[in-house]
C-alpha cells in the first residue's frame, strides 16, 4: 500500500518534468526561428541586392512588397 502510494507521487514530478521538457523544446524551436529571421534581416540590411536575388521565391516576394508599403507610405505622407 505505501509503495503504490510513493509510486502514484513519483508518477507525478516525472510526468511534470516532461511537460517542462517539452515547453523546452518549443520554447528552443521559437528561438531557432527568431535566429533565422534576424539573420535575414542583418543579411538584408547589408547587402539588399544580393539578399535578394539569393532569397527563395516566397522571400523575394516579402522584400518586394516590403519595399512598396514602404514607399508608398513615404509617397502618402
Amino acid at each position: 500500500m505505501i509503495n503504490r502510494f510513493f509510486k502514484r507521487q513519483n508518477s507525478h514530478p516525472q510526468k511534470q518534468i516532461g511537460q517542462f521538457e517539452n515547453q523546452i523544446d518549443e520554447l528552443e524551436a521559437q528561438r531557432q526561428i527568431d535566429v533565422d529571421i534576424i539573420d535575414e534581416v542583418l543579411a538584408l540590411s547589408r547587402n539588399i541586392y544580393q539578399t535578394y536575388m539569393e532569397a527563395p521565391k516566397f522571400l523575394k516576394l516579402h522584400y518586394i512588397r516590403f519595399f512598396f508599403e514602404k514607399k508608398l507610405s513615404l509617397i502618402l505622407l
